[in-house]
């Protein structure tokens, strides 16, 4: 278990988005590497920007796959259209296209 959701470990769960803005709803995902630990991902880089992680995600049918070097961002958003993963959140976000909430 992280000491914090905003700084992933190897283990724990995150939501996989391929698209910024969001054009479908998250895909579960598993950290298997932190690839870059730098930042926090939590708005205040330190330093530079958030880390970069290693991914095995989930499809509805339950067919995984590999994803690699995707950032993990934590109250920001991504500025450019990447794919990003962020910690889950209590509730599913209220459409495909929009932005996680803190509710």
């Amino acid at each position: 278990m992280a000491r914090s959701a905003t700084r992933p470990i190897v283990g724990m769960d995150v939501w996989y988005f391929s698209a910024a803005p969001p054009t479908a709803y998250p895909q579960a995902a598993k950290v298997v590497n932190v690839a870059t630990p730098a930042g926090s991902g939590f708005g205040i880089p330190l330093p530079g920007a958030g880390p970069v992680l290693d991914l095995v995600t989930w499809n509805a049918a339950g067919t995984a796959a590999a994803v690699t070097g995707v950032p993990f961002y934590y109250g920001t958003r991504p500025a450019t259209n990447i794919a990003w993963c962020t910690m889950p959140r209590v509730n599913m976000p209220a459409s495909p296209t929009s932005w996680p909430g803190n509710n």
